[in-house]
């Protein structure tokens, strides 16, 4: 599923990832270059709890604050096969970059 560069707002990316979050069969997710806050970031994680065959995900110059950054993370930590992450042009902190380890 490729929305990259959709501006999209935040009412719009929480319906679209609600709608993720039920379909199971996503394995590539591009989401670069969109504005993800806390609350799209805390549904996006919940989304990585009932979709956990997410394979490729790119959310490169999302804008991605440092508390996005853990919630994104704290999701993904339920995906055992995620092969590709992409998170390119954002300002990654020392404690982000401790939990990508």
């Amino acid at each position: 599923l490729n929305l990259s560069n959709c501006f999209v707002d935040d009412a719009a990316a929480l319906s679209i990832l609600g709608a993720i979050s039920q379909q199971q069969n996503i394995k590539h997710l591009k989401l670069n270059q969109n504005v993800i806050n806390d609350e799209v970031a805390k549904v996006l994680s919940t989304a990585f709890h009932s979709n956990t065959k997410i394979r490729h995900l790119d959310l490169a110059k999302c804008k991605l604050q440092e508390s996005a950054f853990i919630k994104i993370l704290e999701g993904l930590a339920n995906i055992n096969d995620l092969q590709h992450l992409n998170l390119g042009c954002n300002s990654i902190c020392k404690e982000v970059a401790t939990k990508l380890e």
